[in-house]
């Protein structure tokens, strides 16, 4: 095998995938086994793939790979969302526009084409990107949200609706994009920082010479002002200054006045808020603004939303342009004015206004307030933007309908603690989300979506909502506009009926998934087998998006929860930070592919905790990389060096032990990658230790005189074949990981790896006590090997003694692996003994010096000549040591150990392992002859000569210990023979260790 090439690779394993159609045959191996529901959540056909949507589809990949090594018949969909604003944002884009009045003078149907052309284009390049990095789904039948059929899924679910009446028309304050003229559902909503004019503004009380004060950052709301709020538990003052009389609250007097600018003013009268209930006043603007003509202004008393965190305590309301205000309005008959079209801009009911954008009217609404207006500044907050083309919206009161949610919001979140959420507390944000849950304004002023299945009759007040296309009396070839627009239905009074020209919010097409998306013609699954999907796993912002949807339409038409299981994402970072495209902070799956391949990737992805972000960085690429090549020289290794063979009778301890810990790991890995737990992270950490540190470091190191050239012992065989079983169970344990990688190194009788089922867990096989024992050998030989590097001991040089101390555990450990850890630790003595420990007991001045003060001296003293043993047993055991006079707490204590002159010590979870280093004459022989093997075995890895490859070696100088250890120089390296003679060979060396010297050089390879 050459070394590990990721880009040679994958394109080889590529290239046998289409070749024989593996990807397809794999989608249908499971077909009429027990089904597991997966459900893609969709991007939009839009764009090139970036690392979070990599991110994505490789986590929920390797979850489609696991459940089908299981057995299971996994619904292996894709799905594109494919209307809304993102698509047609594009098309403007391309096409210059800026506003419907353009695409209406440029047709609807071509521009519904365009949107079409331009996703279908998307999809098809997004297809091959996913599919290229090794993403395993059904890419010739993706659910898309535009073909008639899921149309017609969405229908049936609004046809549900309107059925069970939480479907209804109303004037509602919505969230408007004045650049897309359409309505924002709340879900949709971002904030930005953006600086607005804050006013004070006195309105006039009725038949008085009192004011009342308000305060807002909106001027523009001013000529739809129909009420001041007062909350009933403040107290309120009436104010003079500078010849006027104000009310306001009275725990912000103070702040008004110095925003004011005022120095002097006197309280002349105080009331509690109740008593200013009913109270009417006048608009300032009401004899400009026609809609005022109409508007009885009035104080109305609300305890939820008026507070004292700013402004003047009196809410100035203006039901047509805030929900708050809409509620209290409704609650007090207070008059809804909402002059101001999709444009923003002011109808002619706003008078002198009327054709001014909102925001350019700001400062003559200002002008006209005259000497109402008291304070103007600039004020810098959070405001709600468009979430697709970042235009400040505005909230006005227009017609929509809205699907009532709050009407069923207990069952979404009675159903939601039965959803499994994967982190736990990700379920949680989603019932605080839930609990705030408001209607749902549904219709959208656009063109590129699904079409409202409303006729109203033009005659009458009939509606008519169609659920399937065979309710229809024509159907068109496209169920899209301005097709649809164009059917008529007839009314029952006999009046045509029109279809509304609304389209629907793009959140309803995707919410409608679970089973819209199974009405595909190709689909696997049925739609009437409908039931909650197993599994969805999605980023953060789908709580209030994807999973929110999903919710309320799923209950609508089903009455139950969408969906068993959630596995909820971060984002990915870049060294730290979040990536954006426009500051350069980005890179991109592609790039990572080119640099290191997919299965690094794919395998960086998997090692991340899904729930918090991800941060890329290179450095943790290369470290996958180097995992992979332990992979890959593990199996180039086992291909080298041993045959297939049948199970031999007798298998060494250290064969039990790595069959044991694969059972385990196969045990362990399965566990955390179905429900419940859904961690793959885990898994890939578990997957990764057990390849690193237990098969390579561990067992191979443990076997390699047993599969060295020429050796054939019996021992051998149990060697290879436990080799060859492990390696062969960890691919296929493996392949859901590292897909590229599993099937190259696969020699299976199958045509690929992913055919092959996930391993069974072989009780037999597991022996527990033998992992526990192997795991406190491995805690041993590392501390054995800290205490060689600080002694400056190297590996290949032998120790006189190794000596254990520890727990009962550790004892049997010692007593049941003596052989093998005699030979791994190189060492010709390992034994299991107390140690006699000399103790050194301090006191900690930093701890005890202010307690004990001057009288430091005199506990030193005691302490010279006290039992340091004792002392050190006491506290250890965390007693209080009384000395003259003084009770002591341990951590005054600093407590010292000390081995026997000869040994060092070094601790581990469950003892403390200690070596002998002394050096005799027998011990410095043993470690001239390792470090001449050593230098031969390097200097014939220079000559570039195989392991297989068989020398003459000849010695000169001091060789009296090689001649007595010849045999083990001709079990560490092929030597056909070994002369004295001093003869010099094409290739030579010499060694030098403590005084002796030898000069070797050995032949080119025997024939």
């Amino acid at each position: 095998m050459t070394e590990y090439n990721p880009e040679k690779i994958e394109q080889k394993v590529k290239q046998n995938w289409n070749k024989n159609d593996v990807r397809k045959k794999v989608l249908r191996k499971n077909e009429g086994n027990e089904r597991f529901y997966f459900l893609d959540g969709p991007p939009y056909a839009s764009g090139n793939i970036h690392m979070g949507t990599g991110l994505n589809k490789i986590l929920k990949d390797f979850y489609l790979r696991f459940h089908r090594k299981l057995g299971y018949n996994v619904h292996s969909q894709p799905g594109y969302d494919t209307h809304g604003l993102p698509i047609e944002n594009k098309i403007e884009e391309e096409r210059g526009f800026n506003s419907k009045k353009e695409i209406e003078e440029f047709g609807v149907e071509n521009f519904i084409k365009e949107c079409q052309n331009f996703v279908d284009g998307h999809m098809e390049q997004m297809n091959e990107d996913f599919e290229d990095i090794g993403i395993w789904m059904n890419w010739e039948n993706p659910y898309v949200t535009y073909h008639d059929y899921y149309i017609e899924g969405a229908w049936q679910t609004f046809k549900e609706a309107y059925q069970k009446d939480l479907l209804y028309k109303d004037q509602y304050p919505v969230h408007i994009c004045t650049r897309c003229e359409t309505a924002v559902a709340y879900n949709e909503i971002e904030y930005t920082k953006l600086e607005d004019p804050e006013v004070y503004v006195a309105m006039q009380l009725d038949d008085s010479d009192e004011e009342f004060l308000i305060w807002t950052t909106t001027p523009w709301t001013l000529p739809a002002n129909a009420a001041i709020m007062a909350n009933p538990d403040f107290e309120y003052s009436l104010v003079e200054f500078n010849g006027r009389k104000i009310w306001m609250a009275s725990e912000l007097i103070d702040d008004t006045m110095n925003k004011l600018g005022v120095d002097e003013y006197e309280v002349i009268e105080e009331i509690e808020g109740d008593e200013l209930e009913g109270r009417r006043y006048s608009n300032p603007l009401e004899g400009i603004v026609p809609a005022q003509e109409d508007v009885n202004g009035e104080i109305v008393l609300s305890g939820r939303y008026v507070d004292l965190e700013g402004g003047t305590g009196l809410v100035h309301s203006a039901p047509g342009h805030g929900k708050e205000d809409y509620e209290v309005g409704q609650e007090n008959d207070v008059k809804q004015i909402s002059p101001v079209n999709l444009k923003g801009e002011f109808t002619s009911d706003a008078g002198k206004y009327g054709g001014t954008h909102v925001k350019e009217a700001d400062i003559q609404i200002m002008e006209d307030l005259e000497d109402s207006l008291l304070y103007s500044g600039d004020l810098r907050h959070e405001y709600p933007k468009c979430w697709r083309c970042d235009t400040p919206l505005l909230q006005l009161s227009i017609p929509q309908w809205f699907f009532g949610a709050t009407k069923f919001r207990d069952k979404l979140r009675n159903s939601n603690d039965e959803v499994n959420w994967v982190p736990d507390w990700a379920g949680q944000k989603f019932d605080e989300w839930l609990e705030q849950l408001d209607d749902w304004p549904v219709s959208r002023q656009r063109y590129w979506g699904i079409p409202l299945p409303i006729w109203e009759c033009e005659d009458c007040d009939n509606t008519e909502v169609i659920g399937d296309r065979d309710e229809l009396p024509e159907v068109p070839d496209d169920l899209h506009r301005p097709y649809i627009d164009d059917v008529r239905l007839e009314c029952e009074c006999g009046g045509d009926m029109h279809r509304i020209p609304d389209v629907l919010d793009v959140w309803f097409d995707s919410g409608v998934a679970p089973w819209a998306s199974l009405k595909h013609p190709e689909n696997d699954f049925s739609f009437e087998e409908h039931k909650p999907v197993d599994l969805e796993l999605e980023g953060f912002d789908q709580i209030r998006g994807w999973w929110n949807s999903q919710f309320i339409t799923s209950h609508m038409t089903y009455e139950q929860k969408p969906f068993e299981n959630v596995i909820y994402h971060g984002k990915v970072m870049l060294d730290g930070r979040e990536m954006s495209k426009s500051k350069g902070i980005v890179v991109s799956p592609e790039e990572a592919i080119e640099k290191y391949g997919r299965d690094i990737l794919r395998f960086f992805i998997l090692s991340g905790d899904p729930s918090d972000d991800l941060n890329f960085t290179w450095d943790k690429m290369e470290e996958n990389k180097e995992f992979m090549n332990i992979l890959w020289n593990t199996y180039n290794y086992r291909e080298t060096y041993t045959s297939a063979v049948n199970r031999p009778d007798q298998l060494e301890i250290e064969d039990k032990w790595i069959l044991s810990r694969l059972n385990t790991l196969v045990e362990k890995v399965e566990n955390h990658c179905t429900e419940p737990n859904f961690e793959a992270f885990k898994a890939t950490k578990l997957v990764e230790d057990f390849t690193k540190n237990e098969l390579s470091r561990g067992y191979i190191k443990m076997i390699r005189d047993r599969l060295k050239p020429g050796y054939d012992g019996e021992d051998r065989k149990s060697a290879e074949w436990t080799l060859r079983k492990v390696t062969d169970e960890l691919l296929r344990t493996l392949s859901p990981f590292t897909p590229y990688l599993a099937e190259y190194l696969y020699t299976g009788d199958k045509d690929s790896i992913h055919f092959e089922s996930y391993p069974e867990v072989k009780e037999e096989l597991t022996n527990e006590e033998l992992e526990s024992h192997m795991a406190i050998f491995q805690d041993i030989e590392e501390g054995v090997a800290r205490l060689r590097q600080e002694k400056n001991v190297k590996l290949r040089h032998p120790v006189k003694k190794v000596t254990v101390s520890g727990s009962e555990e550790v004892k049997k450990t010692v007593e049941n692996l003596r052989n093998l850890l005699e030979e791994r630790l190189n060492t010709e003595d390992v034994e299991f003994e107390e140690v006699d420990l000399d103790y050194e007991v301090k006191l900690d001045y930093s701890e005890a010096g202010p307690k004990l003060g001057n009288d430091v001296g005199e506990v030193e003293q005691y302490l010279a000549e006290a039992d340091h043993v004792e002392i050190a047993e006491r506290v250890e055991n965390g007693e209080n040591i009384e000395i003259t006079g003084y009770k002591l707490d341990p951590k005054m204590f600093d407590i010292r150990t000390h081995v026997p002159e000869g040994m060092e010590g070094e601790e581990f979870s469950s003892g403390t392992v200690y070596i002998d280093d002394e050096m005799t004459p027998e011990l410095e022989e043993e470690a001239f002859t390792a470090e001449v093997i050593r230098a031969i075995q390097q200097k014939r890895k220079d000559a570039g000569l195989d392991v297989e490859d068989e020398v003459r070696l000849s010695f000169s100088g001091d060789t009296s210990s090689i001649e007595s250890r010849e045999d083990q120089i001709r079990d560490r390296m092929n030597v056909s023979d070994i002369a004295y003679d001093g003869e010099g060979c094409q290739h030579s060396g010499e060694v030098e260790f403590k005084g002796r010297k030898a000069v070797f050089s050995f032949t080119e390879p025997v024939a």
